[in-house]
């Protein structure tokens, strides 16, 4: 490889890095705000609890009201 080609490559590299570098920034500041965690209350748990037979029931419960809560 010529010093011309050399000096290109290493150009090129950097310039590489440099544009990942500015997509990687761009991409985190253009995503939303972070909420925060809304998790179970009392009584959620509580209806929960009586309105399930099986632990596989509460889970199932729990797991829907969180996904409800946080989307």
């Amino acid at each position: 490889m010529t010093p011309q080609e050399h000096k290109w490559v290493e150009t090129n590299n950097s310039l590489c890095a440099v544009l990942r570098q500015v997509h990687d920034v761009l991409a985190l500041s253009s995503l939303p705000p972070k909420r925060p965690w809304a998790g179970l209350t009392k009584k959620d748990f509580s209806a929960i609890d009586q309105s399930c037979l099986t632990k596989l029931q509460a889970v199932i419960s729990a797991e829907s009201v969180l996904k409800e809560r946080n989307t």
